[in-house]
């Protein structure tokens, strides 16, 4: 067997890989690839499979770093999710005393203070329980 008909049944093969990926990065390099076959010009064969070659193999490794980056996206969004479900649990009581002490006349102001006190030293600062209590009670209302 020749190198030229070597180099061919190399870049058939490659093409054949290429294609069963379906990756969008290689759809240009398969165009080469399919042209350097239907010329049957060895050297078009030839520099044809150095290109494809060097260029799967980044093709390759993009798609696993993409990949990569998508599972750990999805891990953070899960827990992020995880996060602001737990938050929500731990502020639900607070939020419902909170509305209630507003509906009962209570200024919003007093609500906070009467609150405070009624979560002891454990309380967080200010900021926190206007963002966690004034604010989320007025976007559910």
């Amino acid at each position: 067997m020749t190198r030229a008909e070597q180099d061919r049944q190399y870049l058939e093969a490659w093409v054949r890989d290429a294609e069963a990926r379906d990756e969008p990065a290689l759809f240009v390099v398969l165009q080469i690839a399919h042209k350097a076959l239907t010329s049957g010009s060895p050297r078009r064969i030839y520099d044809a499979l150095i290109t494809c070659l060097a260029t799967g193999r980044s093709a390759g490794e993009y798609a696993h770093r993409n990949a990569e980056s998508k599972r750990q996206r999805a891990g953070g969004q899960r827990r992020g999710e995880q996060q602001i479900e737990k938050a929500n649990e731990y502020w639900a009581p607070h939020r419902a005393r909170y509305k209630e002490l507003v509906e009962s006349g209570k200024s919003g102001p007093t609500a906070l203070a009467i609150i405070r006190r009624e979560m002891g030293s454990s309380a967080p600062s200010d900021k926190t329980l206007r963002k966690q209590l004034v604010a989320k009670n007025s976007e559910v209302s």
